[in-house]
């Protein structure tokens, strides 16, 4: 530029458009995307549940981390210091066998003890199980045990005892998520 000349200041439109082009773009990236990802059902129902091998699946509640790989290739979610470990397995046994084999794992740990006797329950799917409660000094919990055509799932659900009560509804939202892929 010569001595004495101006720079001329204002926008042609060629940069006008190329800035417009740029905020469309950033916009596009910025709101589109989650908006695509929201109604492809990346964070659906389907996309949380979680195999737990024996054509076996739950849906961890919301909030609820969830993770393969806890005790004997079980799934494990967790929530405010409780956690539920649910692993599917042949059924050996009857259903009130399978739920005496899970007291005695549950019981037999320190400090545990049997709070009430298994109940009858039944999965969304109709799949009968029993629901028995726990408690310790300092800890409570449950455990479940469905069974259907040879297949017999165990949760186990444990925490302190003010969080177990705030968890209440995740835990049976949990527990009746269990889907049984041979019933469909």
């Amino acid at each position: 530029m010569a001595h004495g000349e101006t720079l001329n200041a204002r926008p042609t439109v060629r940069s006008l458009a190329r800035t417009l082009a740029l905020a469309l773009t950033l916009l596009c990236f910025g709101v589109g995307l989650p908006i695509v990802a929201a109604a492809s059902g990346s964070d659906s129902a389907a996309a949380r549940r979680v195999d737990l091998g024996q054509a076996v699946e739950f849906e961890p509640a919301e909030g609820w981390t969830a993770r393969d790989g806890g005790p004997l290739d079980a799934s494990v979610a967790q929530q405010r210091g409780v956690t539920l470990t649910a692993e599917a397995f042949p059924a050996t046994a009857s259903l009130a066998s399978e739920a005496a084999a899970a007291e005695r794992t549950v019981v037999g740990r320190a400090g545990l003890q049997l709070a009430a006797d298994a109940a009858p329950i039944a999965g969304r799917d109709g799949t009968a199980g029993l629901r028995a409660s726990f408690q310790g000094d300092e800890r409570r919990g449950e455990y479940v045990v469905l069974v259907q055509r040879g297949t017999a799932v165990r949760i186990v659900v444990e925490g302190p005892d003010a969080a177990m009560r705030a968890a209440t509804d995740d835990i049976d939202e949990m527990v009746q998520s269990v889907r049984f892929r041979s019933n469909r």
